[in-house]
């Protein structure tokens, strides 16, 4: 009976009836719905799955300094700081996933945003002997301060884990806020795909040091902030992620 199956094809009558196209158009709505949110739920579980088995690295780690004597205490640190990112990044996802994330704009100082990110990394920062270069632009934005924190967070995290004795630097080129390293860089392949969600390319694949979500993450809060992303990268010479930020400084 069509009313109990709306693929089978209706009766004439039906067919010709006012309401008939109404209704397709809600069950075709309510299957585009559907597939969406069993592609979410896939997407999820695969990443899920994913970050559990990364998450593993550091805590086997964590376990093995603990079981050791003296306790190397910068090693531990390092290990929990490295799980603490995990777990951050797995609550932005599905924070920014809900219909209820809620975005609270406000002025705030650029300077002191990057300047707090620089400072959340900076023994990371010291372990792998990278330097950074920030220079204060003494701008100002509206923007949320936890998601564009978020942000930062996550391209340090990129640029500090592919970037070795090397050096991050943050400038502005008039509107565009770039974050620059001198890492091992992206493959030209690779970058139309990078905001891709579980697209880790070929470093995440070779390093296995990527979940292939934080991109992704950066890319849909950055339009939930009115901010373009794009990234520029040449193999074996460094990354750069430009921010257009005309749509947020004040």
């Amino acid at each position: 009976m069509w009313t109990n199956d709306f693929s089978s094809k209706p009766n004439f009558l039906i067919k010709e009836s006012k309401i008939y196209n109404n209704i397709m158009t809600i069950y075709e709505k309510n299957k585009d719905m559907e597939n969406s949110f069993e592609d979410k739920m896939r997407l999820f579980k695969d990443y899920v799955s994913m970050w559990a088995h990364q998450i593993k690295t550091p805590l086997f780690s964590l376990d093995l300094i603990l079981n050791d004597h003296p306790i190397d205490d910068h090693a531990a640190k390092a290990e929990l700081f490295a799980i603490e990112e995990y777990i951050e990044t797995l609550l932005s996802y599905t924070r920014l996933e809900s219909l209820s994330t809620d975005f609270v704009f406000e002025e705030a100082s650029l300077d002191e945003l990057i300047s707090s990110s620089i400072k959340k990394y900076s023994k990371v920062f010291i372990r792998k002997k990278n330097k950074v270069d920030f220079k204060p632009t003494g701008l100002m934005l509206t923007t949320d301060k936890k998601w564009f924190a978020f942000i930062l967070d996550q391209i340090l995290s990129n640029s500090n884990k592919y970037t070795q004795a090397g050096t991050i630097s943050f400038y502005m080129e008039g509107l565009k806020l770039i974050i620059e390293d001198t890492g091992i860089g992206i493959r030209e392949e690779d970058l139309p795909r990078v905001f891709d969600k579980s697209y880790t390319g070929y470093n995440g694949r070779i390093y296995k040091k990527s979940t292939g979500i934080g991109l992704s993450l950066v890319k849909s809060a950055c339009e939930n902030l009115s901010i373009d992303v794009s990234i520029e990268s040449k193999l074996g010479q460094g990354t750069k992620v430009i921010f257009d930020l005309k749509n947020a400084l004040n």
